[in-house]
């Protein structure tokens, strides 16, 4: 029990919290902002931590909890199967990233997990599909596109973040579902133009070996947050490179990051961030698997400053209208009071 018989909100991140000062907020850190009665935190475990055992360590606080807020199925699958053998259960609310992985479409088939939860939120379209496709209702579901803490993710006017004496280049930002292979062969086209490429790995098995960069490529690894923001500031272009037919919302953190930064951002075309973005409004979108436009998109950009400062500006105002992290966890918010409310 947490402070007598009062019950509050359970919020159970989906990352450990940033080790950095100068770093973005996180949606945990602002949910708990916005949810103003001081949610329940739980200690902080080791990255190694898997999601059964943070499951395990939230059920030591369910005398006290109102309402559990999963923000990624690691920690809500093991938690929602967990509450099932409890009669006296608190809603579930679960923020959800991928539902259509083949594991997590085995797993509802086997034990109908999502039917679990008072509350879905998915990121992108083809998410609330398949909430519709296994029958959850409807009115419960909520589409709310991912976002960024636009104030941290603004154009500095204090350059002293940036690569000193970097020339100008083409950045690209992150991993998952990125289609690097297609990048470097549009690297090589617009060659002696640098690229620099931020991710933990580029090398799957549809991609290239390290040893096959070409020379105006470099590969950066291991940033500080403000250091990221520091190439992000000096780059020209942003580009985010994702693999055909991508449905869930793979990219969104550096397509926004790129948006928010009032960069123009060149983005492959896919079903997960479809709504995200406007072609030729906000962004430049491409089709997938296609260096030449790639090449030939990025080369417009950087022959036109005037339409590169005019889409980045478009792409600011756009990610901080709809995309910033303060709108998205009050909208949240909201849906976790009103699976709250239903039980009380």
């Amino acid at each position: 029990m947490v402070n007598g018989d009062r019950r509050r909100p359970l919020i159970l991140p989906s990352s450990q919290p940033w080790s950095e000062e100068c770093a973005p907020r996180t949606d945990f850190a602002v949910l708990a902002s916005v949810l103003e009665d001081a949610p329940i935190r739980t200690p902080p475990l080791k990255p190694v931590a898997g999601g059964l055992r943070q499951a395990i360590a939230a059920l030591r606080h369910r005398r006290g909890v109102s309402v559990y807020v999963s923000l990624s199925e690691k920690i809500g699958a093991p938690l929602a199967l967990l509450l099932a053998a409890r009669r006296d259960q608190a809603p579930h609310v679960l923020v959800a990233h991928h539902l259509t992985s083949a594991k997590k479409r085995s797993l509802h088939q086997r034990t109908g997990w999502l039917h679990r939860f008072a509350r879905i939120v998915v990121l992108s379209e083809p998410q609330a599909a398949y909430l519709r496709e296994v029958g959850y209702p409807p009115e419960k579901a909520v589409l709310l596109p991912d976002s960024v803490d636009t104030r941290f993710w603004h154009s500095l006017s204090d350059r002293s973040e940036t690569v000193a004496g970097e020339p100008s280049f083409v950045l690209s930002v992150g991993q998952e579902r990125r289609d690097y292979a297609t990048l470097l062969e549009a690297a090589r086209d617009l060659a002696p133009l640098p690229f620099v490429i931020v991710s933990g790995s580029l090398w799957g098995a549809a991609t290239v070996a390290p040893e096959h960069l070409p020379e105006n490529v470099s590969v950066r690894r291991g940033l500080r947050f403000a250091e990221l923001r520091g190439l992000y500031t000096r780059a020209s272009v942003v580009v985010v490179p994702l693999e055909a037919d991508t449905r869930y919302a793979a990219g969104a953190n550096g397509l926004l990051e790129g948006m928010a930064m009032g960069k123009a951002v060149v983005l492959t075309q896919t079903p997960g961030l479809e709504g995200y973005a406007r072609d030729n409004e906000t962004v430049r979108i491409v089709p997938p698997s296609d260096p030449s436009a790639l090449a030939s998109a990025i080369r417009r950009l950087r022959k036109a400053p005037e339409e590169t400062a005019r889409l980045g500006a478009a792409a600011r105002a756009a990610a901080s209208a709809r995309h910033s992290l303060d709108a998205y966890t009050t909208v949240l918010a909201k849906v976790v009071r009103e699976a709250e409310s239903e039980t009380r």
